[in-house]
């Protein structure tokens, strides 16, 4: 396998390292633009490398983690679950969830597993004041995305958890993680999701009293796309306090969300969650302070479907952005640019 690691060092300087992204696909993140930006505002000549590993292939992720010039990895679709075999140990949050999406080689070479997917959702809900404490969850999908979510939502505490998946043996092993996670205090059911809507009774209980709803699966890929009815979904309206996520950031505006946005809901985009769940894991790898306007705006020019250049040239705006916020006199204009998530 020393011709896929090599994959990740390609075109990289002697004296750089190398975080990669693990995954089937990977090579359509928006990762890279947002952490090498990130990585050239603190100064660090490293490389933010997309690698397709296929399904079942864990020999070759191990051989890329084996590159000296590797320092850590990012793990998307489908490998959340099965990547913690290449991991010698987990973070807390990583254990509860049974599933990992970040991977920080230590000074001795170990490699630590950690989830960030639930801390980008919290951290997404917060910067729109909302909290889950006391609060009644729907949630769509059951992978590994869908473990780190549940387990998060639940210790920031949700009370309730309505888990939809095809596979109800899936589901039921999320809520149990969530139940844990919950010292056994929280309310769980799992109920099967047909995406024709053939038993839409299913979703119109769920949806009573509903507080927060989370779609991570991938169906809100497809353009209008959506893992509930527009009817059932009014039931939240109106609720101002009611807010719709999806962990699908392309498109950034998904079916789901216009619907939410329609109905007066708040929303949380996969662009927000993969920002928030983007700055922990370049902390963990670098050491360094997040420069998160540096990064959002790498990343928003990305999605935008900007090139290299305007990636770069939004970036650097941002650099600057901040030093004048820096600056005597600037730290209230940084503190409400962040408020209003500019």
């Amino acid at each position: 396998m020393k011709d896929v690691a090599d994959v990740a060092v390609a075109n990289v300087s002697a004296n750089s390292k190398v975080v990669v992204l693990l995954g089937w696909p990977a090579r359509s993140s928006l990762s890279p633009a947002m952490q090498e930006a990130g990585f050239r505002a603190v100064g660090l000549d490293w490389r933010y490398v997309p690698i397709d590993i296929p399904p079942g292939r864990l020999d070759m992720a191990r051989a890329v983690l084996g590159s000296p010039s590797v320092v850590g990895a990012n793990v998307t679709i489908p490998h959340k679950e099965a990547a913690i075999a290449l991991v010698d140990a987990l973070t807390p949050r990583a254990r509860a969830a049974g599933a990992l999406n970040t991977i920080v080689k230590r000074e001795d070479r170990t490699m630590l597993g950690d989830n960030t997917d639930g801390a980008g959702l919290i951290r997404a809900l917060a910067a729109k004041g909302v909290s889950p404490q006391g609060r009644k969850v729907v949630l769509f999908g059951a992978g590994g995305a869908a473990r780190g979510v549940a387990a998060a939502l639940v210790q920031a505490g949700a009370t309730r958890l309505v888990i939809f998946n095809r596979s109800l043996d899936r589901a039921a092993r999320v809520a149990d993680i969530a139940l844990a996670a919950s010292g056994g205090k929280l309310r769980a059911e799992v109920r099967p999701w047909f995406r024709d809507y053939d038993e839409p009774s299913l979703l119109l209980g769920a949806m009573d009293g509903a507080g927060i709803v989370v779609n991570a699966t991938p169906v809100t890929s497809a353009p209008g796309s959506s893992p509930v009815p527009n009817e059932i979904l009014h039931m939240l309206s109106p609720c101002p306090d009611c807010v719709v996520c999806d962990m699908v950031y392309r498109p950034a505006m998904t079916g789901l969300l216009r619907q939410g946005e329609a109905l007066g809901l708040r929303v949380v985009s996969g662009l927000e969650i993969l920002l928030h769940q983007g700055i922990p894991a370049f902390e963990a790898w670098t050491g360094h302070a997040a420069p998160r306007a540096v990064m959002e705006a790498a990343l928003q020019a990305a999605a935008a479907g900007a090139g290299g250049a305007a990636v770069a040239d939004a970036a650097a705006a941002a650099r600057t952005a901040a030093a004048d916020a820096a600056s005597p006199g600037g730290e209230l204009l940084e503190r409400n640019s962040v408020h209003d998530g500019r």
